[in-house]
């Protein structure tokens, strides 16, 4: 898995939701780089006895990274995936806040894809999609062609005006 990312409401903080590319199996583009074929949506749970949870807290009352780990592994991790297609390869997740939005999950994620199959025979087909992050294994929420191909390794965010 790579390219992690939360609401940015919670950034640095406890967080409910993570969303992560994981990477695929079985021949890229490029050789020797590592693509994603879908977005995965997990939902962490940190729900154990008040005790437990305090004995895995640092010195100080914090919740460092291994904490957390033993947090939601006790806890119980569950997870969403949302497939590009065959012969589908896509980038990061860039979360995107719905304005007004009350839970972590209110939002989009926007994503650039690339259709592998459809440039092996002459095309070059990119994509913006628009994922809804509360019907994630649903169908995106938009899909917008692009005229040019975005690269692999290109990495961008958003920023509201």
């Amino acid at each position: 898995m790579d390219f992690p990312t939360v609401s940015p409401k919670v950034v640095g903080r406890e967080n409910e939701f993570g969303y992560f590319a994981p990477f695929a199996k079985g021949p890229s583009l490029r050789a020797g780089v590592g693509v994603s074929n879908s977005l995965r949506k997990y939902k962490f749970s940190s729900e154990q006895p008040q005790q437990e949870q305090q004995q895995q807290q640092g010195q100080h009352g914090e919740v460092g990274f291994p904490q957390v780990h033993q947090l939601r592994q006790h806890g119980g991790v569950s997870s969403e995936q949302h497939h590009y297609g065959e012969g589908v390869s896509g980038q990061e997740g860039i979360f995107v806040p719905r304005p007004g939005g009350v839970k972590e999950d209110d939002g989009w994620l926007l994503v650039f894809t690339f259709d592998e199959a459809a440039a092996a025979n002459g095309g070059h087909h990119s994509e913006l999609r628009i994922i809804d992050a509360q019907n994630f294994s649903g169908p995106p929420a938009a899909r917008i062609a692009l005229p040019q191909r975005v690269p692999y390794g290109f990495h961008g965010t958003f920023v509201p005006l």
